[in-house]
């Protein structure tokens, strides 16, 4: 169920590519989901609608890639798609960030 979903992110129009992310956010909610969510190599297309999207998506984005991020094996596969660069913060920092901490001055 995973992979139509990583397709949309990658092939589909802005509406397409927001509600895929959505539906992975609402997936992630789940410790096996979100390991195979990464498997499935959303993380690249999460990123990069995160990078160039419309404001919803970037926000839908976002989402699933916060909730991602709370399971340690995915930090390092968000990290190694560079999402620090997206903000042009530390990888930490992003994390945190992710993660509902506050960013340090």
């Amino acid at each position: 169920a995973v992979e139509p979903l990583v397709q949309l992110l990658r092939t589909g129009d802005a509406k397409g590519k927001a509600k895929a992310a959505q539906a992975l956010s609402i997936l992630a909610n789940n410790d096996d989901n979100q390991v195979a969510i990464v498997r499935a190599g959303a993380v690249d297309p999460l990123v990069q609608l995160l990078r160039t999207g419309d404001a919803k998506g970037k926000a839908k984005a976002a989402q699933a890639l916060s909730i991602l991020v709370r399971n340690d094996d995915n930090q390092v596969a968000i990290a190694r798609a560079r999402v620090q660069r997206t903000w042009g913060c530390s990888c930490c920092g992003l994390l945190g960030m992710l993660r509902g901490e506050s960013m340090p001055n």
